[in-house]
């Protein structure tokens, strides 16, 4: 590897944009939990009794999966203290609605003044 490389590799302005592009990766995943959640509360009413206790099961693992969204997402743009809250906020089922709101919000901002457009689904980097 040549001198200039390794100093491209080293430069700030590089890590920056791979902590962007990580921001930016975990903000889908955390979207993704949030609309396999309200699928399976959707889908609670629409499919026949018998197939409930399925639907069930995935709505019990999407809010076991949120949490670690939210603690991933946040590790990039909290200090290690607020992570910790805004994960266990994010356990109880409504109060999450917080933790969610709170970190996808300082995601977009985060990428927002980096000069990346964030649509609905996240953004695509």
């Amino acid at each position: 590897m040549s001198r200039f490389t390794m100093d491209m590799f080293a430069s700030s302005d590089y890590q920056q944009h791979l902590r962007l592009c990580e921001i930016a990766s975990r903000q889908r995943v955390l979207i993704g939990t949030i609309g396999m959640y309200m699928a399976a509360l959707l889908a609670q009413f629409l499919v026949p009794p018998q197939l409930r206790i399925v639907v069930a099961g995935v709505g019990l693992v999407t809010m076991l999966l949120t949490p670690i969204a939210i603690l991933r997402l946040a590790t990039q743009l909290y200090r290690p203290l607020v992570v910790g809250l805004l994960t266990l906020i994010g356990i109880v089922p409504l109060l999450g609605l917080i933790s969610l709101y709170l970190v996808n919000k300082k995601a977009t901002a985060t990428l927002r003044a980096a000069g990346i457009r964030v649509g609905v689904l996240g953004a695509l980097v």
